[in-house]
């Protein structure tokens, strides 16, 4: 019985001499960084989703580029083009979506974070596209 209360002691003791200050983890050298509302947090997360669309994208492009010939008894390229179109999907939806989420969080929900400017690059990327033809001529 002696050993149960010295731990009980021992803790009181401990969480006696916590400190009760906790840093603000959402802001790195006085500025913010992470969203700190729920729509700018969700705005991030379909920033996300699409980058990770565009890069399966790009994945499956590649590979389909390098495959086996097309007399190959395991063709690979309709899993491929099934990879691509859906990452060509995910990619779109989620550029159009946290270019939505972002405005409307910046603009109604005043958020000032980091995370929720970069959230509206894929938008941005994806609305500048069709002009890079108008500009450039390759």
């Amino acid at each position: 019985m002696p050993v149960v209360v010295a731990t009980a002691s021992l803790r009181t003791r401990r969480c006696m001499r916590m400190s009760t200050y906790h840093p603000d983890v959402r802001r790195r050298h006085g500025v913010l960084v992470a969203p700190t509302t729920r729509m700018g947090l969700r705005a991030v997360q379909a920033a996300v989703a699409s980058v990770v669309g565009f890069v399966a994208l790009t994945i499956a492009a590649i590979l389909a580029s390098e495959s086996a010939p097309p007399g190959a008894p395991t063709d690979p390229k309709g899993l491929l083009m099934v990879v691509a179109l859906t990452g060509t999907a995910v990619g779109l939806v989620g550029a159009v979506g946290a270019g939505a989420l972002g405005l409307v969080a910046i603009i109604r929900r005043s958020e000032r974070a980091v995370a929720v400017y970069l959230a509206l690059l894929p938008l941005i990327m994806l609305l500048l596209l069709p002009l890079h033809s108008l500009f450039i001529n390759d």
